[in-house]
């Protein structure tokens, strides 16, 4: 019975000498203003919701990112850019940026393309305050 006990006991030991898991870093996050699209009856109006994302040292393509590819808190409101949008860059050279996007259909109206627009343009100055003009390409 003792030689059964003694390499049982040796194994239970051994296996709790392993290196241990090393625990994830969780990702600092930052508040972020997004800005959304809503039919108020008469007319197409932006509103804000403020979400926790990523922080990192390029804001301003965080939140741009994140206001294409996720959907916003409020039911009533949405984002007037398809969930196929890619934000390929964000180049900002003194108090001007300029947004990459790859090529994207928007099905909206003519008023609605322009709410688009700002709809980036105020998230993005609001994840960067030093930016006050913005220039798209495609």
């Amino acid at each position: 019975m003792r030689r059964l006990v003694l390499p049982s006991l040796l194994m239970a030991v051994l296996a709790g000498c392993g290196a241990p898991t090393p625990t994830p870093t969780p990702t600092p996050m930052t508040t972020a203003r997004m800005f959304w699209a809503a039919d108020t009856g008469t007319s197409i109006r932006l509103f804000a919701e403020d979400v926790q994302i990523a922080k990192t040292a390029a804001p301003g393509i965080t939140a741009l990112r994140y206001l294409v590819s996720h959907r916003p808190i409020d039911p009533d409101y949405t984002s007037l850019w398809p969930p196929t949008t890619r934000i390929k860059g964000v180049t900002v050279s003194g108090s001007d940026a300029t947004v990459d996007i790859a090529p994207v259909k928007l099905n909206v109206g003519s008023e609605a393309e322009g709410i688009a627009v700002q709809q980036l343009l105020w998230t993005l100055t609001s994840a960067q305050p030093e930016i006050h003009s913005m220039r798209i390409t495609v």
